[in-house]
């Protein structure tokens, strides 16, 4: 059981970001869903089948979107065999779906007509104001894509190896997959090249962590702003000019910078 704020807090900061996925039509909200009920599996479930089930839904968050794939090495690094076993069976299933109506040469032209868009779609969205990757970001402050991209890399390894320093504090306790998984989920909108604003949907697990030990914090006056902007942070409030110069200049991307550093914080003092 948990206090309902720890579930109020996050459902009142991301509201925004859930109206303007409803908006668009996308389905983010579906595949943060089925990566929810992923952590739940690894963490409720003891039986022997819940790395199958933590697996299962892995996989089907994954072919919906393929930014699921950023819990690979997580299950990699934490050897979870059945997970990764479920996983693939499933993106395969999904792979060969498509094969039903337009047979296995179709199905094939289609995955590699849709990776030749994306690729070239995509460079043109760095420096668009709602894009908050950190490429996004770092085009917008430098104005060069080229440096930009290199050093979205860097950051993304450093930050790859924050998640790594995150999985070996969080040894022995019993309940890690929570954090770990809430800060992967929260990297998505960053480390993707097309991560958009709304996306940050998938930062609910962190933030509902930070509520819930929102009393251990330290400067927890700087969350609660961080926390404040983040949800109010909306266009027919700060109107058309602000707003633009807000999106322009990636302050949502560094607020949830913030709020990963008060994520490692949990874990560096093995609070979560």
């Amino acid at each position: 059981p948990r206090a309902w704020y720890v579930l109020a807090v996050p459902a009142l900061v991301l509201a925004k970001f859930c109206l303007r996925e409803l908006k668009l039509g996308q389905i983010n909200t579906l595949v943060t869903l089925a990566l929810l009920l992923m952590v739940w599996s690894l963490v409720e479930r003891k039986d022997g089948s819940a790395g199958f089930r933590a697996g299962a839904f892995w996989g089907l968050a994954s072919v919906l979107k393929p930014y699921g794939f950023i819990f690979l090495p997580y299950f990699i690094v934490t050897k979870n065999a059945r997970a990764l076993a479920a996983g693939f069976a499933v993106v395969g299933v999904g792979f060969l779906l498509p094969a039903l109506f337009y047979g296995l040469s179709g199905n094939l032209d289609l995955h590699r007509e849709w990776i030749q868009t994306l690729t070239a779609s995509t460079p043109a969205q760095f420096g668009v104001a709602d894009n908050v990757s950190l490429v996004g970001a770092f085009t917008k402050w430098s104005g060069d894509p080229s440096a930009s991209a290199k050093a979205a890399l860097v950051t993304t390894a450093g930050l790859g190896v924050l998640v790594l320093v995150t999985l070996l504090r969080g040894r022995g306790l019993e309940r890690a997959p929570v954090l770990e998984c809430g800060l992967l989920l929260m990297l998505i909108p960053m480390i993707s090249p097309m991560g958009w604003d709304y996306q940050f949907l998938t930062s609910a697990l962190a933030i509902a962590l930070l509520v819930e030990h929102f009393a251990a914090l330290p400067l927890r006056w700087l969350l609660g702003v961080v926390l404040a902007v983040i949800g109010l942070s909306i266009y027919d409030l700060m109107g058309r000019s602000a707003y633009r110069t807000f999106m322009e200049w990636s302050v949502l991307t560094v607020c949830f910078g913030v709020v990963i550093g008060y994520i490692s914080w949990l874990r560096w003092r093995r609070l979560a």
